[in-house]
């Protein structure tokens, strides 16, 4: 192996691509090195048919392998280029955390590991025309675009006082979660109505997709339903976040203000209680009821 091939198997050790990529890049590239070889050999064996041919032939059979070798390293820096093209891609379209917005529309934010938006979804009609009215998300940093939907006209008209924003985070990275909470809490305080900001695991996650439901709806119908079980996932999908609140705290023979009162004391007990992970609670942005 000479130095040029060490070379271009050593970029591809270094590159940072699927290993099928890497794999089939090489194959090609000692295909084509192959039958560069065996051209070579073939031409060697013939013999030169008179003395004037022969020194043309041999120069001809030494410059042949500058070729190849210059075609090689074309074609590895063109996959190379490639593999890192695709790999770029897809680490820039994956989504590494999701947060979903409830209110009454509900709907939710597909994060990259820089976050960017790289998708958002409906999660029920009111959703689906909220979105409409606001301009395109994807591509914006979260922060920007939660301030995008918190301050459109769609959005404003549910944000009286006496309503209830849940904004669920889901990550298994430590770091995106903490830093997308906290981007959260600083959009909703500045709401004139109740806000919920909460760290949620994928399961519940996946529990709420399967009722039809944003994440922060699904923990709310659920809290309902255990203190009154004439009430279902179904039901609670029509109702809004401040109606659900509403019937919880009539299920448990208390007016809406005590409930506010008990759940933010629960809130922030949760808070001092657990640093990380699920089921860390927050609010921000308390508003007060007309």
């Amino acid at each position: 192996m000479n130095d040029l091939d060490q070379r271009i198997i050593g970029s591809f050790d270094a590159l940072k691509a699927p290993e099928s990529a890497k794999a089939s890049a090489l194959a090609h590239i000692e295909a084509v090195r192959h039958a560069n070889q065996t051209s070579e050999g073939s031409g060697a064996s013939q013999l030169p048919t008179n003395r004037t041919a022969a020194p043309e032939r041999a120069a001809s059979n030494r410059r042949h392998p500058q070729r190849a070798r210059r075609w090689a390293a074309a074609i590895a820096a063109c996959l190379i280029l490639a593999c890192v093209g695709a790999f770029g891609y897809n680490t820039y379209t994956s989504p590494t955390a999701f947060v979903g917005l409830d209110i009454n529309p509900s709907i939710e934010f597909s994060i990259n590991r820089f976050e960017r938006v790289v998708a958002v979804k409906p999660l029920n009609d009111d959703g689906r025309t909220l979105l409409e009215g606001c301009p395109s998300l994807t591509g914006m940093p979260y922060e920007d675009a939660l301030d995008s939907v918190l301050s459109c006209e769609g959005f404003q008209a549910y944000a009286a006082e006496d309503a209830l924003v849940a904004v669920d985070v889901v990550s298994d990275d430590e770091v995106q979660a903490t830093q997308l909470m906290a981007q959260s809490q600083q959009q909703l305080a500045s709401l004139p109505c109740q806000t919920q900001c909460h760290r949620t695991d994928e399961a519940t996650r996946e529990s709420a997709h399967h009722a039809g439901m944003g994440m922060g709806r699904y923990r709310a119908a659920q809290e309902l339903m255990e203190a009154d079980s004439s009430y279902t996932l179904e039901k609670c999908a029509s109702m809004s976040m401040h109606q659900i609140k509403d019937a919880c705290a009539a299920a448990h023979g208390s007016s809406a203000d005590t409930a506010d009162a008990a759940d933010t004391t629960n809130v922030n007990d949760a808070e001092d209680a657990a640093a990380s992970g699920p089921g860390r609670h927050r609010r921000h942005g308390q508003g007060h009821h007309s």
